[in-house]
Order: structure tokens, then C-alpha cells, then sequence
């Protein structure tokens, strides 16, 4: 019965976050028509790695009050959902593929460090209030 509750609220939580990158996507097209950057990767990455560190900084100030079925719903499923690193690695090869180096060495490095450093700064950010 705990297996099929955790499968469930994982499944809920990748399908809700799924539903935001989808959202993210159609809002970045919109806002920036054509470009060869993938923005709405990136932007959904940002947003992935931010609620990680927000959520791992709170667990942390809380003295990991932050609860199995909590973590797996927002952060395996919901931050899988909305995650779309399996997309960046797509979309960056096929950059590669294009010859379009320059591009694809920028989609690397900002994804990289600006996610890595939302994570970094919002777990430090919780870690340091009273």
C-alpha cells in the first residue's frame, strides 16, 4: 500500500510539473518568437533547480520537517516533471550536430552555472535564517 502511494504522489507531482515546462514552453515562444538559444529549457531548468534549493533550504531550517510524501511529490515528482535536462542534453547535441558551437558552449555554461547557482544561493539563503 506505501508503494503504490509513493508511485502515485510521484506520478501526480511529474504530471503537474509536466504540465508547467509545457506552460513554461509556450510562454517563452511568446515572449521570444524564433531563437536558436533553447530559452524555454533553460528557463524551466532555472525554475526546476531554484524550487530544489528552496525546498532542500526549508527541509534544512525545519530540521527536515519536510515529510517522504512532501519530498516525493515536489521534488521527485514535481521538480522531475518540470526538470528537462534529458531536452537540454537533445537540444545541445543537436546544436553540436549543427556546427552552431558557440550557442551550444553558452546553452552549457548558463544552464550549468545559473541553475547550479539558484540551487547554491536558495539552500544558503534558508540555511542561514533563525
Amino acid at each position: 500500500m506505501l508503494l503504490a502511494r509513493d508511485g502515485l504522489l510521484v506520478f501526480l507531482g511529474a504530471g503537474l510539473g509536466g504540465v508547467c515546462r509545457w506552460l513554461i514552453g509556450a510562454g517563452t515562444l511568446a515572449l521570444f518568437r524564433q531563437t536558436r538559444f533553447p530559452a524555454a529549457t533553460f528557463v524551466s531548468n532555472l525554475a526546476a533547480c531554484a524550487l530544489i534549493g528552496l525546498l532542500a533550504g526549508l527541509a534544512l531550517r525545519s530540521g527536515g520537517a519536510l515529510g517522504v510524501p512532501a519530498r516525493l511529490f515536489l521534488v521527485t515528482g514535481f521538480c522531475g516533471g518540470l526538470s528537462t535536462m534529458s531536452a537540454f542534453g537533445l537540444e545541445t547535441v543537436a546544436l553540436l550536430r549543427r556546427g552552431d558551437f558557440f550557442v551550444a558552449g553558452t546553452n552549457v555554461v548558463l544552464t550549468l552555472a545559473v541553475c547550479c547557482g539558484a540551487v547554491w544561493v536558495l539552500l544558503r539563503k534558508f540555511e542561514s535564517l533563525p
